[in-house]
C-alpha cells in the first residue's frame, strides 16, 4: 500500500510497507523506522546534545550514526595512518615540497 503526502511543491513522502522514501530536489532517500531500547539517561543526554545543536533527537542520532558508519577510515588508510604513527624515518616536506610533488602528478 503506498501513501502519498506533498509538503509544499517539493517534498513527497511515500509510505511503502514500512519503508519510509522521500523524494527532494531529485533525491531519494528512504527511511525505515524501528526502535530500540536505550537508557533513560543516554537518551537524556542526546535530546539535551539535539537541542543544542538545534536538530530533532532523529536527527541527531542519526547523523552521529552516519558519522561512525560512513566515515570510518578504510584498511588502507588505517594502515597508512599506523604507519606513520610508529616510522621513526619520515621525511619533513615544506609546502613548496608539496605543491613540487602535486603538480608533478
Amino acid at each position: 500500500m503506498i501513501f502519498c503526502k506533498i509538503f509544499g511543491s517539493v517534498i513527497f513522502v511515500l509510505y511503502i510497507c514500512d519503508v519510509k522514501v522521500i523524494l527532494y530536489m531529485n533525491t531519494v532517500v528512504a527511511r525505515k523506522q524501528t526502535a530500540f531500547r536505550l537508557s533513560v539517561d543516554l537518551v537524556d543526554k542526546l535530546k539535551e546534545a539535539a537541542m543544542q545543536n538545534n536538530r530533532s533527537l532523529n536527527n541527531y542520532v542519526e547523523s552521529l550514526l552516519i558519522d561512525i558508519v560512513y566515515k570510518r577510515p578504510n584498511k588502507l588508510t588505517l594502515q597508512a595512518m599506523k604507519e606513520a604513527n610508529e616510522s621513526e624515518n619520515l621525511e619533513t616536506l615544506s609546502a613548496k615540497d608539496l605543491e613540487n610533488t602535486i603538480n608533478s602528478l
